[in-house]
């Protein structure tokens, strides 16, 4: 089955940048190689980093290539962007009088989805000052950016727009430029492909979509009334990222499939589209349809129902835990009491209580993480992690019942650890057995078995920014309230059962790990203070 779309393209080249990303290799041969290629390509502009290699910049200048060169700023608040202002100019005063005399390199970029403030811009002023007083000829400066809304400042000569994986991007940069006097372009248009071996259209993110993805934005771009000051296709060859993504299905998730190449060096689809849109040789593209997609388990649904059955089954088969749920709801005196005498309880009742809520966080964790995975708060949000975590929070995505497993692994954990100490706190006044305490603690929190159910239930709509993603970030916040209520009752029933000084509940509550970890977060926030305002306000804006 063939699936084609025909474009009317003109034969001539559409005027301004058409450009490629492009991450030079290490050896120079190579490098040289890839610079020949993107021009048979039909493209006259490359974005990369900073070129170290004069050879290079000879080279693009016999080819007619023009370089922009980006600085190694992303996601950076404004405060920080302040204080990297010495590093940043002088590596671009450095780049600058390595690259006068060349045609070649004459366009720099500041950074990446820097936070744009007055003071920002002001910061970016005076590093064009310092940048165009090293230029012996004329030089241009932009950044690039995804928060296309805000992010404005007249200091640049013009600013591109961050359009991966996006379909309205051409709707998207032509409203920005509507709004703004100032040039405006795309700093990236491509999708990425996943590490399978599937081919076809019908295939999620296989190389047949990724080629076709860029055919109808390249058209459009074309087409449209507006005409960017450049494009650039990401990328010309697979290779590292600055910002990770979890939700890409990738083991490494600083690793990116989004080249007209691989990084073994094999030619994708879209890269025979690119050559044949930007040299007018083709006009039409068809592409295999595949067979069947193959649909992989639903761990996270299947283990959902799997605590569904779980507690039904626990209520039907166990009478003790079964006169208990009246008892907690209509007469909490009589819970407690149950608890402190130790009847009606048993400790295979409590484990199993525990198993099924430690399974109900595993899949509401690995549920919203996989759908907010990808959007850009969270990519920021990874950028600033150690990349040690973020590759753990990767396993939600490419191995999701590992993940969940060890997610209601650690729950469990942690639960048993503070039942522990629960119990031997408790030999103050009046001893708790482990059952006793275990009880205590799990049984506050069945409401995450609801909330695990919303997650399943929302998960199931598409979400491609955090603004579509709202009823999810609301079930992290009431899974995060439930749980610190949960935590408070746990203390207030406890305190009350056993009468304990006034000393010991502070003990207990100190040990808990949810505060262990707010008090973390809450030192952590303060300490960066500028990422999180940076981070809340991307959120703000619905990227």
């Amino acid at each position: 089955m063939l699936s084609t779309c025909f474009a009317e393209l003109n034969a001539q080249p559409a005027p301004g940048y058409r450009g490629v990303v492009w991450q030079p290799p290490a050896e120079f041969h190579a490098a040289v190689e890839d610079l020949r290629r993107i021009e048979a390509t039909g493209f006259n502009a490359v974005r990369t980093g900073i070129i170290e290699d004069e050879r290079l910049l000879i080279l693009a200048d016999t080819l007619g290539l023009s370089f922009f060169q980006d600085l190694p700023l992303s996601f950076l608040p404004a405060d920080r962007l302040t204080d990297t202002l010495a590093y940043a100019g002088a590596l671009l005063e450095t780049a600058i009088l390595r690259s006068n005399g060349h045609r070649s390199a004459r366009m720099f970029g500041l950074g990446h989805s820097i936070e744009i403030t007055d003071v920002s811009c002001d910061a970016l002023r005076g590093l064009i000052e310092r940048g165009r007083a090293a230029a012996s000829s004329s030089v241009q400066f932009y950044y690039t950016t995804r928060l296309a809304d805000t992010d404005v400042c007249d200091a640049v000569d013009f600013v591109l727009i961050d359009g991966r994986d996006r379909a309205d991007l051409p709707r998207i940069a032509a409203e920005w430029q509507a709004r703004h006097d100032m040039p405006a372009g795309v700093s990236a248009v491509g999708s990425w492909v996943a590490g399978t071996t599937e081919r076809g259209l019908i295939h999620p993110h296989s190389a047949e979509q990724q080629a076709r993805f860029l055919e109808e934005r390249l058209d459009e771009l074309r087409r449209g009334d507006w005409a960017p000051a450049a494009f650039f296709v990401y990328r010309w060859r697979d290779g590292r990222a600055a910002a990770p993504s979890i939700s890409r299905a990738a083991a490494d998730p600083f690793f990116e499939r989004y080249g007209l190449w691989s990084a073994e060096g094999e030619e994708r689809p879209a890269y025979a589209v690119v050559r044949g849109m930007l040299t007018g040789e083709q006009h039409v593209f068809a592409f295999d349809a595949g067979t069947g997609a193959p649909r992989s388990w639903p761990w996270t649904v299947l283990f959902g129902w799997l605590v569904i059955g779980g507690l039904a089954v626990l209520y039907a088969t166990a009478p003790r835990f079964r006169q208990l749920v009246p008892r907690y709801f209509r007469a909490h005196g009589f819970y407690r009491d149950a608890i402190r005498e130790g009847r009606d309880l048993l400790l295979g009742s409590a484990l199993a209580a525990l198993i099924l809520v430690a399974l109900a966080a595993g899949v509401t964790v690995t549920t919203v993480l996989g759908v907010l995975g990808d959007t850009v708060p969270a990519r920021m949000l990874f950028a600033w992690l150690p990349p040690d975590f973020v590759e753990f929070l990767a396993l939600s995505s490419y191995q999701p019942l590992i993940f969940l497993l060890m997610v209601a692994g650690g729950y469990t954990l942690v639960i048993i650890v503070w039942s522990i100490i629960i119990a031997l706190c408790s030999r103050v006044h009046l001893p708790l057995r482990p059952g006793q305490a275990l009880m205590l603690v799990i049984w506050p929190r069945w409401p995450l078995i609801l909330l695990m159910v919303a997650a399943l239930a929302l998960a199931s709509v598409p979400v491609e920014t955090i603004a579509e993603a709202w009823p999810l970030l609301i079930v992290a916040a009431l899974w995060l309230l439930l749980t610190l209520y949960a935590t408070i009752r746990a203390i207030v029933d406890f305190t009350a059962i056993t009468r304990v000084p006034a000393y010991v509940p502070v003990i207990v509550a100190l040990t808990n790990p949810f505060f262990l970890v707010a008090a973390v977060l809450l030192i952590t926030t303060l300490r960066y203070a500028p990422e999180v305002s940076y981070l809340l306000n991307a959120a703000a804006i619905g990227f």
